[in-house]
Parts: structure tokens; sequence; C-alpha cells
């Protein structure tokens, strides 16, 4: 599992550069992930590290992108515990976003891809 340790880390160092406030830093961790991930599950789970930053900064559109992204990987490559991430981030979604277009818009996806547990926000 060695090779792929780098890209956990790296990109939990973006989730935590995004909670202290160091945005731009997170971001170009996020995107470096993104380009040397090891495989698409790593591409995933760093999306939805992503949105989970995003959700924490209060940004729901840029949360519902990173999260679509996921899902647009999870339907190339099947992934059920990407999805299921995916689940939880969006479950932790501030309630009052559940009536936003680009939510919604996720919910509807989601509810295709995992019928249960979708839109608890």
């Amino acid at each position: 599992y060695g090779y792929g340790m780098r890209g956990h880390l790296d990109s939990i160092r973006g989730l935590v550069d995004a909670l202290a406030g160091r945005l731009d830093e997170s971001e170009r961790v996020f995107n470096s992930v993104q380009t040397r991930a090891a495989n698409g599950r790593r591409r995933v789970a760093s999306s939805c590290h992503q949105a989970l930053a995003y959700a924490r900064a209060s940004e729901p559109e840029a949360a519902c992108e990173a999260l679509e992204r996921s899902l647009t990987m999870i339907e190339a490559e099947p992934y059920p515990m990407g999805l299921q991430r995916a689940v939880g981030v969006r479950t932790g979604f501030d309630p009052t976003w559940a009536q936003l277009p680009c939510v919604r818009t996720l919910d509807e996806r989601l509810s295709l891809l995992a019928p249960v547990g979708v839109g608890a926000g």
C-alpha cells in the first residue's frame, strides 16, 4: 500500500491547509494530488476531501462541484467506498443548503448511485 500513502497524506494536508485558512496552498496540494494520483480511487478520495474542505468553508457550489467530480470518476470506475465517502461528505453539508440548486442536483445524482442515505441535509 505504500505507493498510495503519499497521495493520501497529501490529500489530508490539502484538507488541513483549507481548514487552517491556507486556501491557495490547499488548492495547489489538491491539484497536485489529482495530477499525481496512483489510481482513480485516490482521485475520488481527494475530491471528497476537497469537498469537505469547501463545505467547512461555507462554499456550497465548490463543495458540490468537488463531489460531482468524485461521482464522475465513480461512474467511470465503480468504487463503493468512494461512493460512501461522497454520501458521508454530503450528509455533513449545512442543512440550510438543501434547497440550493447545486445541492439538489447533487442529491439527485447521488440518489441514482446510492439510493439509501442521500439528502440527509
